[in-house]
């Protein structure tokens, strides 16, 4: 039996391979740990500074640092849901890393002198959210 392949029977072998896999992409695993070290940062930071350099008092800075401690849980949920490839995750890790592109474009459009410090985060998260759009990694979390 002689059976010709074609590369196009190929490549469609490969990603029949690719989205049956139950193994999360590396870029994903990536951002899964990535959202979870952040996290972990992000709620330490808050608790750190909301108790320790206020006193624990309730005030507007403590306030800021309580929506810190959130965002830091939701992004240790958000890791732990990409690297399980649930479709919440990719919802969650896309409002949280469009949330913040928002936010870091306010900022620069406030004070354009601190382009220098966003600009770095701003691509970063453009980056993020162009990956996590990709047919062949959104497809991962259906």
């Amino acid at each position: 039996m002689n059976e010709t392949i074609s590369i196009g029977h190929i490549r469609k072998e490969i990603c029949f391979r690719m989205t049956e896999s139950s193994e999360p992409p590396m870029g994903v695993i990536l951002l899964a740990v990535l959202n979870i070290i952040v996290g972990i940062f992000g709620v330490f930071a808050g608790i750190t500074i909301d108790f320790i350099m206020i006193g624990g008092e309730l005030t507007l800075v403590s306030s800021f640092q309580l929506g810190t401690i959130f965002i830091g849980l939701f992004q240790i949920i958000a890791g732990y849901g990409l690297w399980k490839l649930k479709s919440w995750a990719w919802w969650l890790a896309i409002a949280i890393t469009g949330i913040g592109l928002i936010l870091n474009l306010l900022i620069v459009l406030v004070d354009f002198n601190l382009i220098r410090m966003y600009l770095l985060p701003i691509l970063i998260r453009i980056v993020i959210l162009a990956y996590l759009r990709h047919k062949s990694i959104r497809s991962r979390f259906r």
